[in-house]
């Protein structure tokens, strides 16, 4: 049961790796190539869903250590 939720967990952690590379980051930089046209408040909470999303993962690697260490004692 542990091995299965160690996987689940990957794969949660695989998807909010993609929405940080893939959504996040990229509206980060078209945020910021405006330059003089950037808007302060867009900025800072695309960069506040950014650590969000870093916690997220962050969160999910511990449970899939802990994840592990209780497999390998079942």
């Amino acid at each position: 049961m542990s091995i299965l939720i160690k996987h689940s967990l990957a794969a949660i952690m695989a998807v909010v790796s993609a929405i940080q590379t893939w959504e996040v980051l990229p509206a980060i930089h078209r945020t910021l190539m405006k330059k003089e046209n950037a808007d302060a408040g867009e900025l800072a909470k695309l960069q506040r869903r950014e650590l969000i999303l870093l916690r997220v993962n962050l969160i999910l690697s511990a449970l899939i250590l802990g994840a592990t260490a209780f497999a390998r004692t079942s």
